[in-house]
């Protein structure tokens, strides 16, 4: 009787939604876990447009890899359209598909495909992937703001943070809460083979994915409550072994390591589709389509959300200004040390100014002066202090090139400089490439330069010995002239992120069949272009007592989904050139139909237009359609042609081989390896 009374007691009175709540939710702090997972980044950024809009605001952030670059910049203060602009300014690939491994200014003419550098274990051979000053300036820039708000103390941000990494020694889970954030970031994301390893107090760090892709056990030392966006994949059953790139995807995968960790009821568990995008896929496109399915997923893991905390206000950028109380920069050689204050404008007691560090960073991107710049800042109260540090350009870098092509045979091509001379104060870079048609050595000297884009003087000296072919209309091949040559020159030459420039004066003398002659005068020459993306103009010209000469040569492509379209002209001028200098029609490529340097003249006026899409594999299909007009003496000549290749890309290199034909009815067979220099 007594229990029938209580049950219905019981039974009648009223329950409350939120006391059932509490008891399955629990209190406590929130923890946003963003796993790595390369280009699927997006994906977070777009769970993040999700959870903003129902007003989420996580209470402490542990990411790894791509979602530490994400995590560090959610902690800071963005919201998820501004992280959005970040990420996609990052550009990472273009950072990745950077042709070439080395400072391309410092070599010349010499177009290396292998490259050693002088380090303090000695020489050791450098790859196109690890050479990453450009990642290194850019999550600076990204993380700038942050790194000086949290002063060394990643829980000073606007919400606390934590960068998974791995100590590639003992293969333990390191915890990064402090220190440089972008340093911090940048080692977490230290894919192996990709990027070079960060060394932090003494251990040597790389990408945390290999040992806690999905860091829910740290973020539970934190919280509570659990919110994890899960954008890893597991390794494919099948494999394109014909790509490097896709074995290079398929290994990292393998080494990557899930959590073990199991989630409550009441957490939320984000997990994208994105198996058709690869760990290296950064074109935007796949970018965007990255985020749309992580958007879509966190609206569909919202529905059975079980414990959504309350609704707050967005964390907050912090908006400075950043005072500098004090500061040191550890740098190998003291004019290193004053270069860097210059450039980063620090000064103590001032306040920093945020856009010439910013402009610091973009001038390193761009320069082989500097490998890496940490700021290291360090808060106390209103106290700001920045020990800076830099890992310099080597001491001396050397590089070998190599090239075939069915006209012009082989040419092998070595390159060295050395940045010791004078005490330190000079380079100097010797360049020598020897072929079947041509021999070139080219000596240079130059002083160590006093800011990013300095205005410095440049000595140079050219030998050439050429044996310049000649053909009849059918393509005969008639008796080559013998020539040579000698230039010296000095100038004034400026390098800065996408233009360099170089004015100065000349004297040389030349040989061909009209015997030798000397003289002196001026040359000019500008180039737009860098590492990351090819020449887009080069002009040059020079004025002696004996020849004349000036030409432009522009150039752009386009990706358009799946295809690349390209188009390039070349104009130019001469008087009374040497045999040896006369133009090309068409450049290095030559003219459809026609052997590799056959037509060439005093003037010439040059278009084309290329089209490439991938066919099958590695495999690439390229059409080029090309029109020039050719002045030689007192002949002139318009042709027109197209040229059908297949390309594929090796690590050394490209490879095309295909078949040209001109109006003129020639055609000629095409084929080459690698970078013609």
């Amino acid at each position: 009787m007594r229990w029938s009374l209580c049950i219905t007691v019981l039974v009648a009175l009223p329950i409350r939604p939120s006391a059932l709540a509490a008891q399955v939710c629990p209190a406590g702090g929130q923890a946003l876990v963003l796993s790595g997972g390369g280009a699927r980044g997006l994906a977070h950024v777009g769970a993040l447009r999700v959870l903003d809009s129902v007003g989420y605001r996580p209470d402490y952030v542990v990411g790894t890899s791509i979602g530490a670059i994400i995590g560090a910049l959610t902690a800071t203060g963005y919201d998820a359209r501004q992280i959005d602009s970040i990420v996609r300014a990052l550009d990472v690939a273009h950072l990745l598909s950077a042709p070439r491994p080395f400072e391309p200014r410092a070599f010349g003419f010499i177009e290396p495909v292998l490259v050693w550098e002088q380090g303090r274990g000695g020489w050791g051979l450098v790859s196109a992937s690890t050479l990453d000053k450009r990642i290194n300036a850019r999550l600076n820039d990204a993380m700038l703001v942050g790194n000086l708000a949290a002063g060394g103390d990643f829980d000073s941000l606007s919400a606390p943070f934590a960068a998974v990494a791995t100590d590639l020694a003992t293969r333990e889970r390191v915890l990064l809460t402090g220190g440089d954030l972008a340093r911090a970031v940048r080692a977490s994301m230290s894919i192996p083979l990709v990027f070079y390893p960060q060394v932090i107090n003494g251990r040597v760090l790389v990408d945390g994915g290999i040992v806690d892709n999905v860091p829910t056990r740290p973020a539970r030392m934190r919280a509570t409550s659990l919110t994890v966006v899960d954008i890893s994949s597991k390794a494919s059953d099948t494999l394109d072994i014909n790509s490097p790139a896709a074995v290079a995807r398929q290994l990292y995968e393998l080494f990557l390591r899930e959590t073990d960790d199991t989630l409550r009821p009441h957490e939320m568990f984000v997990r994208p589709d994105l198996e058709a995008i690869g760990l290296l896929d950064f074109e935007p496109e796949k970018m965007t389509a990255a985020e749309a399915s992580g958007a879509a997923a966190t609206r569909t893991a919202l529905r059975g959300w079980e414990c959504p905390p309350e609704p707050r206000p967005h964390l907050r950028v912090p908006p400075g200004p950043f005072r500098l109380a004090s500061f040191t920069v550890t740098a190998p050689r003291n004019s290193e040390r004053r270069f860097l204050e210059g450039e980063l404008g620090l000064r103590a007691g001032d306040t920093l100014d945020l856009a010439r560090v910013r402009g610091a960073y973009r001038g390193m991107e761009h320069s082989a002066e500097l490998r890496e710049i940490w700021l290291n800042p360090r808060r106390s109260g209103d106290s700001l202090r920045l020990n800076v540090t830099l890992t310099p350009p080597p001491p001396r870098t050397a590089g070998v090139a190599f090239a075939l092509d069915y006209d012009m045979g082989a040419r092998l091509g070595a390159a060295y400089v050395d940045r010791t001379l004078f005490g330190g104060s000079t380079n100097g870079s010797i360049g020598l490439a020897i072929g079947r048609y041509r021999q070139s050595l080219l000596l240079g000297l130059r002083p160590e330069p006093a800011s990013w884009n300095p205005v410095q003087p440049d000595l140079r000296l050219a030998l050439n010995h050429e044996e310049v072919r000649h053909y009849d209309r059918d393509g005969l091949e008639l008796a080559a002239t013998d020539t040579r040559d000698a230039t010296a020159g000095l100038g004034l030459k400026q390098a800065n992120e996408s233009w360099v420039l170089r004015a100065g004066v000349i004297a040389g003398a030349w040989t061909d069949t009209s015997g030798t002659v000397s003289g002196g005068g001026a040359e000019l020459r500008a180039i737009h272009g860098n590492e990351a993306h090819p020449p887009a103009l080069n002009l040059d010209a020079t004025w002696t007592s004996v020849w004349r000469l000036a030409s432009l040569e522009v150039g752009t492509a386009v990706p358009l989904g799946g295809w690349i379209l390209a188009a390039a002209g070349r104009a130019g001028v001469g008087h009374d050139l040497p045999e040896q200098l006369t133009l090309p029609l068409g450049g290095s490529h030559g003219f459809p139909g026609y052997n590799v340097y056959e037509l060439r003249g005093d003037a010439e006026l040059y278009g084309s237009l290329m089209v490439e899409h991938r066919l099958i594999g590695p495999v690439r299909g390229r059409m080029e359609i090309a029109g020039g007009r050719l002045w030689h003496g007192e002949e002139n000549r318009v042709l027109g042609g197209t040229r059908l290749l297949a390309v594929i890309g090796t690590p050394v290199g490209e490879l095309a081989a295909g078949y040209g034909w001109a109006t003129t009815g020639r055609n000629n067979v095409f084929a080459r390896f690698g970078i013609w220099f």
